[in-house]
């Protein structure tokens, strides 16, 4: 049975599920989902519609990436992310191959801020604009100390993936890089 549950619903069945051998039971009506455990029961209307197959928007290929430390890259963007207010967040991530990640954000007021991490990066040189606030969720998200993150081209989504586990991902899509 696939089923769409709003996200608070979820939130609070994942809150209130104890960690215990308890049985829950489970009452699936055409549009409901109801959950009892012990002496609380959380009835839920279900999300009508069929969840967008969102493995289509996840490129394929790896294309030009860069491992490096999860914490670096997050203060890197946090720094840049303080220029970046003018500008609607917009930060520039510049991939080098024989220098590193380059990360650049650009305020009128208050002047420019570059960041270089040093690291390997595989592939071709790359410039990706990014939503800074996307990237640092993007990174709170992922727990592992190393990330790797790689882009495909200016107008395809950036994924940062934690080093040794295949199964988790962020993707954060692009900004149009201005002249």
């Amino acid at each position: 049975v696939t089923l769409i549950l709003p996200a608070r619903a979820a939130a609070e069945l994942v809150r209130i599920l104890p960690e215990t051998e308890d049985e829950v039971a489970l009452t699936l009506s055409a549009n409901q989902l109801s959950l009892a455990v012990q002496d609380t029961q959380v009835v839920s209307r279900l999300i009508e519609g069929v969840y967008p197959d969102y493995t289509q928007i996840i490129p394929k290929e790896t294309g030009t990436s860069v491992t490096l430390a999860r914490a670096e890259l997050a203060a890197a963007v946090k720094m840049a992310s303080l220029f970046a207010r003018d500008s609607a967040g917009h930060i520039r991530l510049k991939f080098l191959p024989d220098k590193g990640l380059d990360i650049e954000a650009v305020s009128p007021s208050a002047g420019k801020n570059t960041a270089t991490i040093q690291a390997e990066v595989t592939g071709e040189a790359l410039e990706v604009a990014f939503n800074a606030k996307y990237v640092l969720d993007a990174l709170n998200a992922l727990t592992a100390p190393q990330v790797v993150l790689s882009s495909t081209g200016v107008d395809r989504p950036g994924i940062l993936r934690p080093v040794g586990d295949d199964t988790s991902l962020a993707l954060v899509m692009p900004l149009r890089l201005d002249a």
